[in-house]
């Protein structure tokens, strides 16, 4: 792996913790103008603080267990899928897109639509099934809620809703 690649790796690691950092001070903040803060305040940050080390102590271990980063050739990101999500058949085919996704039990944390794809993209007519591909490790290990929308290729026809849960 290339020095460039691992700062690259670095960074957006280091960006998406500060992020995360200051959308948990930005939530205390809110709760605090809004008059509600206490002792259920003290507790809802402490909560948001303690769930953020944990998964960032997890993806520190995988990396260390990973294996020695500085001799990899190739990177060692592949995209995480779900598992297989059924649909209805149809007789045409349909391009799948998503809504943004909110983690369950903390709806605040949201997965952007650019940070998912679908495997296949387009969902061949007869076929079944399909896969929600995560591009983001920044959101690994939890459990999401959101909509696809299958919509088909050709006409102008409303497309087809479907709510889902999924564990990335």
């Amino acid at each position: 792996m290339k020095t460039d690649q691992i700062r690259k790796q670095t960074n957006k690691f280091l960006q998406g913790y500060l992020d995360e950092i200051n959308q948990i001070t930005q939530n205390a903040s809110d709760i605090d103008k809004a008059g509600k803060w206490g002792v259920d305040g003290w507790i809802v940050t402490i909560h948001d603080l303690f769930d953020l080390q944990v998964r960032t102590f997890a993806t520190v271990l995988r990396a260390g267990i990973a294996g020695p980063w500085w001799a990899a050739t190739e990177s060692p990101d592949a995209p995480i899928e779900t598992d297989p999500i059924t649909v209805e058949q149809t007789n045409y085919p349909r391009k799948l897109n998503a809504s943004t996704f909110k983690r369950v039990g903390l709806p605040t944390m949201t997965i952007p639509p650019y940070s998912l794809g679908f495997e296949p993209e387009i969902l061949p007519a007869g076929f079944t099934e399909y896969r929600i591909v995560l591009k983001d490790d920044r959101f690994l290990g939890a459990n999401y809620k959101g909509t696809v929308f299958l919509t088909a290729t050709s006409g102008t026809a409303e497309p087809d809703q479907m709510e889902v849960v999924v564990g990335l």
